[in-house]
Order: structure tokens, then C-alpha cells, then sequence
């Protein structure tokens, strides 16, 4: 009798500590998951039909490295779509992005999907995010945006230039300063900065305004540096 009920203390145990390991896994927390509880999560999740790129996005997981394109966009966009509009997905999206930057509609087109979707978007800078690659990052769920600890971070207006008749070189002109108004909007709504005068001059008032990590938590574009 005692044997028995050792066998079923143990086994209790042992089904108290896997429901955990799924509560944690769950909630794709990127700052909350070890590395072993991802390890264990892919292996888990996988079978030789998948690759861990698959199994990971499966869990709301998402890769976006190189150059930001529509290409590389479009189907991250779409599974993350499918996601809010699937009544049984209760999880959050996780984006984990390492990039020089790219095309700034592509990058819109990200970011204009965060703010309409029914989850929480914890991002994860790591590596290189310059540019269009930094505003993804900043444009998680407040409180979610984390950095890692030798993440190099570039914010920028952008850059154009026009040529030809004076009608075309006038309308690309305001094309332009189109732009910028909405990327000072945008850096106002996610940084400690909340007037077009403060973004102009913290955060936008050189050609290339290069970060560390550190200095980005304190402008308030990001909410954490994650890691040692």
C-alpha cells in the first residue's frame, strides 16, 4: 500500500511539473522562456515534415532577419492574421528581428497589423536593427520590447532623392515630408518623447542616430535588456 501510494505522489509530481513547463511555454514570453524550455518546446512541437521555423511560428514564434522586404513580410503577416482571426488561438506573437532595415512600406505594413490584432506583441532586438528593423522592435506591446545586451541600434528619418520636371521633383517633395510626419508620430506614441519638438531633438536630429542598448531603454523605445 505504502509503494502504491509512493507511485502515485511521484506521478502527481511529475504531472504538476509538466503542466507547468506548458503554462510557461504558453505564453511565449521571450523573456521568460530558458533556452531549454525552447529547446524542449521545438523538439516537442517537431516532426521530419517541419522545420524549426514552422514549429516555432506554430507557437506564435517569429524569425525576421536580413533585409525587410514584402517578400520576407507577406507570410509572416498572413500566419499572424490567421492567428487573430482563429477562435481557438489564445497565445501572444513573439518577433524576434535582426536586421539593417529595408523597405519602410513593408515595415508599415508589420506595424499597422500589431495595432489591430487581439494579442500582445513581445518583441526581441538582437543583433543588428537599424533602421525600419528598430521600429518593428519599438512598436511591441509597451512593456514587451526587449533588446539584447550587445544589440547595435540605428533610428533615422530616412532618406530620397528626386529628379526631373518640377511637378515630379514637387510631389515626391511632399511624398517626403509625408513620410516624416509620420515617422515622428510613430516615435512620439513609442518613446518617452511626446511632442514633435522633443522627437526632432533626441531622437531625429542626425543623419544616423546610433544607440546601445542601455541608451535605448532610456529613451523609452525600448522597455528591457534582456539577458547577462
Amino acid at each position: 500500500m505504502l509503494d502504491q501510494l509512493s507511485d502515485d505522489i511521484q506521478e502527481e509530481a511529475s504531472t504538476e511539473e509538466t503542466e507547468d513547463l506548458e503554462e510557461i511555454v504558453g505564453q511565449t514570453v521571450i523573456e521568460h522562456v530558458t533556452l531549454a524550455d525552447l529547446r524542449n518546446l521545438i523538439t516537442n512541437n517537431h516532426d521530419e515534415s517541419k522545420s524549426a521555423e514552422e514549429a516555432l511560428r506554430e507557437q506564435g514564434i517569429y524569425y525576421l532577419t536580413g533585409e525587410i522586404t514584402q517578400k520576407l513580410i507577406t507570410p509572416i503577416h498572413q500566419d499572424i492574421f490567421c492567428k487573430h482571426l482563429d477562435p481557438d488561438w489564445t497565445g501572444d506573437i513573439s518577433i524576434i528581428v535582426s536586421s539593417p532595415g529595408g523597405e519602410l512600406p513593408a515595415a508599415w505594413m508589420l506595424i499597422d497589423l500589431f495595432s489591430i490584432i487581439n494579442m500582445k506583441v513581445h518583441t526581441l532586438g538582437t543583433g543588428l536593427c537599424c533602421s525600419a528593423a528598430s521600429m518593428i522592435v519599438a512598436a511591441g506591446t509597451k512593456g514587451l520590447r526587449c533588446v539584447t545586451p550587445n544589440c547595435e541600434i540605428m533610428i533615422h528619418l530616412g532618406s530620397g532623392a528626386t529628379d526631373g520636371e518640377m511637378e515630379t521633383v514637387l510631389a515626391q517633395a511632399e511624398g517626403f515630408r509625408l513620410e516624416v510626419n509620420r515617422m515622428v508620430d510613430f516615435w512620439a506614441a513609442r518613446s518617452k518623447y511626446k511632442t514633435v519638438k522633443s522627437v526632432k531633438a533626441n531622437l531625429l536630429n542626425k543623419r544616423d542616430f546610433y544607440l546601445t542598448p542601455r541608451q535605448a531603454l532610456r529613451h523609452g523605445i525600448v522597455d528591457t535588456v534582456t539577458g547577462k
